[in-house]
């Protein structure tokens, strides 16, 4: 009977971690979810990119934009410097473009 009892608390323990680790989960992923869909909107309407989680992102963003608006010495200071810090980044093929 204890071994009984000693399984199903253990398992209760087990299960209650689960669950809170799993609410944990879903609200940190609401979260991140909330805010790519903010960097969406804001890529749509052309809008500046400002997150310190996406550096590579704000900076493509600015330096898009400074070239929409003219200003390419800085749209092209900004592609560089985009180029330095991220070598290795997916839109490559369009910088250099």
């Amino acid at each position: 009977m204890n071994i009984i009892k000693k399984i199903i608390n253990l398992h209760s323990s087990i299960f209650g971690l689960i669950l809170i680790l799993s609410i944990f989960l879903t609200v940190t992923e609401y979260f991140n979810l909330k805010e790519y869909n903010k960097i969406n909107n804001n890529l749509q309407t052309n809008e500046l990119v400002m997150s310190e989680q996406h550096e590579e992102l704000s900076l493509f963003s600015s330096a898009y934009l400074l070239g929409k608006q003219g200003e390419y010495v800085n749209s092209i200071e900004k592609y560089n410097l985009l180029l330095k810090l991220f070598p290795d980044t997916n839109s490559i093929d369009i910088i250099y473009f």
